[in-house]
C-alpha cells in the first residue's frame, strides 16, 4: 500500500485492513452463522426462516417460475446474513 494511501486514510480517520485480515473476518462471520443456522436446527426453531422459504415458494409458483430447492434457498440465505453483517461491521 503506498504511503500516500495510508496518510490520506490516517487524515480523513479511515481504518484500512489487509486481504488476509478481511479474509479472516469473513470466514469468522461464515463460521458463526452456520454454527448459529446449525444451533436453531437442532432447537426446532427455524420456524421464521421456514415460513419466508414457504412465502418465497408461494410467489415464484403464483409467477409461474419453479422454486429453488429448500437447500439451495438457504444457502443463499445464509449468504445474505453474511452480506448484511459484513456491511454492519463496516460501520459499526
Amino acid at each position: 500500500m503506498s504511503a500516500a494511501v495510508e496518510a490520506a486514510a490516517k487524515r480523513l480517520r479511515i481504518a484500512l485492513y489487509s486481504d488476509e485480515k478481511i479474509c479472516a473476518d469473513a470466514d469468522g462471520i461464515i463460521a458463526r452463522v452456520e454454527e448459529e443456522i446449525e444451533n436453531l436446527k437442532s432447537a426446532g426453531q427455524l420456524k421464521s426462516v421456514n415460513q419466508s422459504y414457504r412465502a418465497y415458494r408461494l410467489e415464484t409458483s403464483a409467477r409461474g417460475e419453479k422454486a429453488a430447492p429448500y437447500a439451495d434457498w438457504l444457502n443463499k440465505y445464509k449468504a445474505n446474513l453474511v452480506r448484511e453483517l459484513a456491511a454492519a461491521l463496516r460501520h459499526a
